[in-house]
């Protein structure tokens, strides 16, 4: 074929990563399975992964015995027909119905779980728990672990007070 003869051709890295780019516009569900093949065999997922590509949504639910729960997101609902998987290492201080910023990435059944998981406060602004917060974060709460507060953190990609 001549995407086979294109990669025969090849006199570069960059010439190889622009046929498998050209592969995947032409056929998008080759994006996953190349991912699944690379990553963390070949190479590892860019820190854009947790940093810039975030969603929003909802605790729907949480099983403590369990340890895990669902966060509903429409948007991710629509693409993978499932919420959200949510382990007890992600939750951290957030609770049920809580509105919540997070980061995606499938696990092993390919399904959506989240990481990376932070409250939303009501100014649309991500909180984040505990003492490692930045000291020019505002305090959001008092908090129920020995006075550790939410500290408001602005959104990556928003100035801070600038709507969502």
């Amino acid at each position: 074929s001549s995407l086979l003869a294109r990669l025969v051709a090849l006199q570069g890295v960059s010439d190889a990563a622009q046929v498998v780019a050209t592969a995947i516009a032409q056929e998008p569900g080759l994006a996953q399975a190349v991912a699944n093949t690379l990553i963390p065999t070949w190479a590892y997922a860019p820190a854009a992964v947790v940093q810039q590509h975030r969603h929003t949504g909802r605790i729907k639910s949480f099983n403590i015995i369990a340890g895990y729960g669902f966060i509903d997101c429409r948007e991710l609902c629509r693409r993978f027909q499932s919420d959200i998987f949510l382990e007890r290492a992600q939750l951290g201080a957030c609770v049920v119905d809580q509105h919540v910023s997070f980061a995606v990435m499938l696990n092993r059944f390919n399904k959506p779980q989240a990481f990376d998981v932070v409250p939303i406060l009501d100014s649309g602004e991500e909180g984040s728990w505990g003492p490692w917060a930045s000291d020019a974060g505002r305090t959001a709460g008092s908090g129920a672990f020995g006075g550790i507060g939410l500290w408001a953190v602005p959104r990556p990609g928003f100035a801070a007070g600038a709507p969502p």
